[in-house]
């Protein structure tokens, strides 16, 4: 009788270990979910950005001087607002 419910007991164990590895694979197979999810959202993103930042129509130093450009307009107006008297 003893080998029974030692038997039993050890199936009872092992039931147990099964159910906690189910467990253990179902929300680990949610958690990769939402990580390929996070990594197709965020590959899509980069996409765009490559498509603005590095694969632009404009070179770098077209962009640099289209900066200066709008620095030295910004720099202008500055000073007709500064040299502005009212009416």
């Amino acid at each position: 009788m003893t080998r029974l419910i030692k038997k039993e007991k050890r199936i009872k164990k092992a039931d147990g270990e099964v159910a906690d590895a189910v467990a253990s694979i179902l929300e680990n197979q949610g958690a990769l979910a939402d990580a390929n999810t996070l990594l197709e959202d965020s590959l899509s993103k980069l996409e765009d950005f490559e498509a603005m930042c590095v694969k632009g129509e404009e070179t770098w130093e077209k962009r640099k001087q289209k900066r200066m450009d709008e620095v030295e307009a910004l720099k202008s107006a500055l000073a007709i607002f500064e040299g502005w008297k009212g009416l």
